[in-house]
């Protein structure tokens, strides 16, 4: 009988030993290698991405406060006008108001159809 099983027997606790240890060590260096390539791949993609929100977010502001302008713009442009720049420009005065209505879906002047 061999020594393993006459541990067995005998009842005491035997300890198992790895016979194909290379093979044990390269396997694990291997997931150890892939692991740390990873890590690295993350965290660059992680960072790349950090910077383009950063990004993003500095053109944001830039055209939100250009769009802030045009609107003070506009606000302007729009306080500017008077009748007196209209009639100079060319438009004339409504001597008759004229509405448009939408009944049953078609669109009637005046109310009439």
């Amino acid at each position: 009988m061999t020594t393993l099983s006459k541990g067995i027997r005998r009842g005491r606790a035997q300890v198992l030993a790895i016979t194909n240890e290379p093979a044990a060590y390269w396997l694990l260096a291997a997931i150890l290698v892939i692991s740390f390539a990873l890590y690295v791949y993350f965290v660059t993609d992680t960072v790349k991405n950090v910077v383009k929100r950063q990004n993003l977010e500095s053109e944001i502001s830039t055209l939100n406060s250009e769009i802030g302008d045009l609107e003070f713009k506009d606000i302007s442009m729009k306080n500017d006008v008077t009748l007196d720049k209209a009639l100079a420009m060319g438009f004339k005065e409504v001597e008759t108001t004229k509405y448009i209505t939408r009944t049953a879906g078609q669109v009637a002047m005046n109310g009439s159809i």
